[in-house]
């Protein structure tokens, strides 16, 4: 991951967890929208029963810490969280006091070699690259510690639905609709009749585009109507500012939002990058490379990883 993309991705993700801070963050697949709660919690409190519950455990890439949550509920008393999100990190240790946040790539976390005796992930490691984050854990692991992860699978169903998304957000920045409602809005309110006329009519052109965007499920293209359609109604009772700023927002989000599915994509893992991540970890012993799917659907979603560092 290059340096400009890395920065990208931090800034998208912290958008996502500020938004959804006081929303039960913990318990949200970033930006897809498909996990079930139930699956994923039974999942986790099996594999961490049998772990330590003294023993360093870090939940890396943890978001706003989904796991963390399962392994408190477990009694594990030494909680460690690391993310390259500030936002998340604060989550995280708003909600869990006690747990230790690090703001760090999973790829480089500040502690000494051999500091864990878990590290587990959700959805998060492979972002910062799976085999340079897998050496990675490798070296924050003690001898005998243990590795557990649901990663990205790629051509998964949530791929399918993340390619979804961005192409989405790709249709909805393409067709200028921001732009296009910030300039009739500037006519609006400095009195240009003439220009406040034609910025209208392209305003209404492109809106229709991104209606039928909506009627396909566009959530953000539904929320942009409904919202700029509010905000002309009621502009009486607003500056230009407060419409204008408003609809850079939505326009940041967006462009955050396809960052993420885009970095969604780049992360979801091959079965030999899977089994590639194990044996770093193993030192080429075998470990666990399965698929996890949830309950109900047909085509697995996720992988399951688990890996352990070789006995002193």
């Amino acid at each position: 991951m290059s340096t400009t993309q890395g920065s990208e991705d931090a800034a998208g993700w912290s958008t996502y967890w500020r938004g959804r801070a006081g929303q039960r963050a913990g318990a949200a697949l970033i930006g897809a929208g498909v996990e079930t709660d139930r699956d994923l919690a039974t999942f986790w409190q099996r594999e961490l029963a049998t772990r330590p519950k003294d023993g360093p455990l870090l939940d890396l890439a943890c978001g706003a810490g989904s796991v963390l949550n399962h392994a408190a509920e477990l009694g594990f008393t030494h909680l460690l969280a690391a993310d390259v999100s500030p936002d998340a990190i604060a989550e995280v240790t708003r909600t869990h006091p006690g747990v230790t946040g690090y703001v760090a790539s999973a790829s480089a976390v500040p502690l000494e070699a051999g500091a864990c005796q878990t590290v587990v992930s959700q959805f998060g490691f492979e972002y910062a690259g799976a085999t340079e984050t897998a050496r990675e854990i490798a070296r924050l692991l003690a001898p005998g510690g243990q590795f557990i992860a649901i990663a990205h699978r790629k051509n998964s169903p949530i791929a399918t639905e993340v390619k979804d998304q961005k192409t989405g957000c790709d249709t909805l920045l393409a067709s200028g609709f921001h732009e296009a409602a910030r300039t009739y809005v500037r006519a609006l309110f400095a009195q240009d009749t003439g220009a406040a006329t034609t910025a209208e009519a392209k305003l209404a052109e492109i809106a229709r585009h991104v209606a039928d965007l909506a009627q396909a499920g566009n959530g953000s293209a539904s929320h942009l109507l409904q919202g700029t359609n509010q905000l002309l109604n009621r502009r009486s009772a607003y500056d230009v500012s407060d419409i204008t700023g408003w609809l850079d927002g939505m326009e940041a989000e967006t462009r955050a939002h396809r960052v993420r599915m885009d970095s969604m994509l780049n992360a979801a893992l091959t079965e030999d990058q899977a089994r590639e991540v194990v044996g770093v970890i193993t030192g080429g012993s075998p470990g666990t490379v399965a698929t996890f799917t949830f309950e109900g659907d047909t085509e697995p979603a996720a992988w399951h990883l688990a890996a352990q560092t070789p006995a002193p």
